[in-house]
């Protein structure tokens, strides 16, 4: 990360901003905001986040780009909660105390408003009924009918999602066609509970190293993090599908590692995009060091992430569930070597193994926990 013109919390020192810094470019984007053309300070915020992915004003400022607003100020007008909205997360994510103060003082401005105009509203409703008694009778039955009819129809017409299904959500570029377009990305529903699900991806969706250095490294630090949650991300989904990927706090303990190594798994990490540590790879698939017969763990990779160096096996013999030539996938949990030069994946057989964190033969599996209300699914 370029920390020459930053701040702790993610603020963009002005006063030592040289051309084209991230201060430069973040003052145009300002312009543009202010000007009503929001395509253009979407692009310029863009570029800023390419130097300092972690500055908390540019991610605001992407939302008052996105929500239509010319300033940063006027966040706290809005007639609409925007909380779920993916940039405004990762503002308040990377937000130092006085940014998080005034990001806040925001939402609590918006939720006010909306609290007062709900509550004005059941104000003049309930004066309006208690104006007639009849009308009371009249209007509750009709409301309740209204509310049945609602739940009845919601019900018939949302598709029921279970754990062990198959979703198409996104879409990356599989069949290795550029000229076709990317296709729709296929997950495995692993879980779901409260309104949301697990998914991971059917297949390998790419190939790339669990860091681009062979260095010590946790799911933290790891390249492969910072790329699923941004050049992925953006790649694979719109701007409403992005708003359903929910930001989860993932377990980075011991506890989530193979216990016959002795590593440790680093900090946790908030993401919208991870991969399956050991223990979530033997809950879902039953992964262990000695299953080396696990048709329900294996995984073959797409054409495209075959043509990016992806490898599929075939001198075990082994199939996917579907037939298919297998090949490895990646675990967030570090491998063998305390180290951390190694990070645990899945062999072609279903078990679990390690590899050099900068090996380009695995495959990678996103997982996600969405939104199902979120009107994508």
């Amino acid at each position: 990360m370029n920390t020459e013109n930053r701040t702790p919390g993610g603020t963009v020192d002005l006063s030592t901003a040289t051309a084209p810094s991230a201060a430069s470019l973040l003052r145009r984007a300002t312009l543009f905001l202010e000007d009503g053309d929001f395509k253009s300070a979407a692009e310029y915020l863009d570029r800023v986040l390419d130097i300092d992915p972690e500055c908390a004003e540019a991610y605001a400022l992407k939302t008052c780009a996105a929500l239509g607003v010319r300033r940063e100020a006027d966040l706290g007008e809005m007639t609409r909660l925007f909380s779920d909205n993916a940039d405004w997360q990762k503002a308040l994510r990377f937000a130092d105390a006085e940014q998080r103060a005034r990001f806040e003082g925001y939402m609590e401005a918006v939720r006010a408003r909306a609290d007062q105009s709900a509550a004005d509203g059941a104000s003049g409703a309930s004066k309006a009924l208690l104006g007639n008694r009849r009308g009371i009778i009249v209007a509750v039955v009709a409301v309740a009918l209204m509310v049945a009819v609602f739940f009845v129809v919601k019900s018939a017409i949302k598709p029921k999602i279970h754990a062990g299904d198959y979703v198409a959500f996104g879409r990356y570029e599989q069949d290795n066609d550029l000229s076709n377009g990317a296709e729709p990305i296929e997950w495995l529903v692993l879980d779901v509970q409260d309104g949301k699900a697990l998914l991971i991806s059917r297949y390998g969706l790419d190939a790339k190293p669990y860091n681009e250095e062979e260095v010590g490294v946790t799911w933290e630090t790891c390249t492969l993090r910072g790329w699923l949650n941004g050049a992925f991300m953006d790649a694979a989904f719109t701007y409403d599908e992005k708003n359903a990927i929910l930001l989860t706090d993932v377990d980075n303990s011991d506890s989530q590692g193979y216990s016959g190594w002795n590593t440790t798994g680093g900090n946790d990490t908030q993401d919208q995009i991870f991969l399956l540590s050991y223990a979530e790879a033997n809950r879902y698939f039953d992964v262990t060091w000695e299953n080396r017969d696990n048709t329900r763990s294996r995984a073959a990779p797409t054409a495209y992430a075959v043509a990016q160096g992806a490898g599929i096996f075939t001198f075990l013999n082994a199939k996917t569930a579907d037939g298919d030539a297998p090949g490895w996938w990646w675990l967030r949990s570090p491998g063998r070597n305390q180290n951390y030069n190694y990070a645990t994946l899945v062999y072609d057989d279903g078990s679990l193994t390690y590899s050099k964190v900068n090996d380009y033969i695995p495959s990678v599996r996103p997982a996600m926990w969405v939104n199902l209300d979120s009107g994508v699914f």
